[in-house]
């Protein structure tokens, strides 16, 4: 008998866009496994789960709530339900026994913890890292903490929140000046991905509009030296069996300043990715094993990226953040660099399966 697989996408944070695209990409990878039978569950923008019935590709043009027939609405009981309930043709609410969860979404709430701790409390298996790790990699000033603790080299950083920056309006550039950190600097959301609500800031002048852009998505802000330098990637992956798949390293070429929300996902974009990057023998073994260590640092599971920068001046790596759900959309880095590194799209969705717990 196959076991049944849902594959939960969508949600309220601004990177809902990429989470329907990356859902698109790996149910249509999930048809081809043999063991799995594959439903779906879908997260409106207000936060309402619909068990949805349609087809992928209404799903990747954001039309899959448009039929009200292909839409189920769907309620939870812990503790008593091992997946969800949802109503039949009579009205009458019938259980749908699920066998793993993969939630396939991106940003605070959906890979920052919360949907994570929901479902440990369903008692359900689930694709990717728990609610303990998801959080603190989602929140980049407590990952930034780890990473310190870890002795893995990252830019002189420094955070605040905004009841700080009300009280005292020339935090930033006072805060600059004590730790001797001069222009252009990144002004980030502590909790966001995809880039979102991200600026570079070359002069205090630009200061104030990034700020409010930061402070639209987090209360909390992240503010980091720029790095002059290449921005590389590595995928881990974590085996059923315990062991780990540590990619090559790629390169992301930026069309622009930085490597922004645009530049990641827009069709024009101009941003090139190199697989592998251009780097040594001695580099390629260094960066894999920060990768690896970063990864069980921060108690990732099953899957992440990380990010670093190779610093041009003295050539040293610095982590920049770990993505615990990063993007599978065609253009993605994670899924190009560990098929070059000889696991296929089908492969990689059974290992994640597989290993979940």
């Amino acid at each position: 008998m196959k076991k049944t697989l849902c594959i939960l996408f969508g949600g309220k944070s601004a990177e809902y866009p990429i989470s329907l695209i990356s859902a698109s990409s790996i149910i249509t990878t999930c048809r081809d496994l043999d063991d799995y039978q594959i439903i779906t569950i879908g997260i409106s923008q207000e936060g309402k789960f619909y068990q949805y019935l349609g087809e992928e590709k209404d799903i990747l043009k954001d039309a899959w709530q448009d039929n009200p027939a292909m839409l189920r609405e769907v309620f939870f009981k812990p503790g008593d339900i091992r997946g969800f309930l949802t109503p039949n043709s009579e009205g009458r609410l019938e259980p749908v026994s699920v066998d793993v969860f993969f939630p396939v979404l991106h940003g605070a709430d959906g890979e920052g913890g919360p949907l994570q701790g929901f479902l440990d409390t369903i008692g359900v298996p689930y694709v990717g890292c728990q609610q303990l790790s998801a959080a603190t990699m989602m929140d980049k000033t407590v990952a930034n903490m780890i990473f310190d603790y870890a002795g893995i080299r990252q830019t002189p950083w420094f955070f605040f929140h905004k009841k700080e920056y009300l009280s005292n309006p020339n935090i930033v550039p006072d805060m600059m000046a004590e730790k001797n950190m001069p222009f252009p600097i990144f002004v980030k959301p502590a909790c966001t991905g995809s880039s979102v609500g991200i600026s570079q800031v070359k002069a205090e002048d630009e200061l104030a509009a990034a700020l409010d852009l930061a402070f639209a998505i987090d209360d909390k802000i992240l503010i980091e030296q720029a790095v002059k330098g290449r921005e590389l990637e590595v995928a881990v992956l974590e085996k059923a069996d315990g062991e780990y798949v540590v990619s090559i390293p790629g390169e992301i070429i930026p069309g622009k300043d930085f490597y922004d929300y645009e530049d990641k996902y827009a069709q024009d974009s101009r941003a090139k990715l190199q697989v592998p990057a251009c780097l040594t023998s001695e580099q390629t073994a260094e960066i894999r094993r920060l990768a690896k260590l970063a990864f069980c640092m921060a108690d990732c599971r099953g899957l992440s990226r990380v990010d670093f920068f190779l610093r041009e001046k003295d050539q040293e790596f610095l982590i920049n953040e770990i993505n615990t759900m990063p993007g599978f959309t065609s253009i993605s880095m994670f899924g190009r660099l560990l098929k070059e590194s000889g696991v296929g799209q089908i492969d990689l969705m059974q290992h994640l399966i597989e290993g979940c717990r």
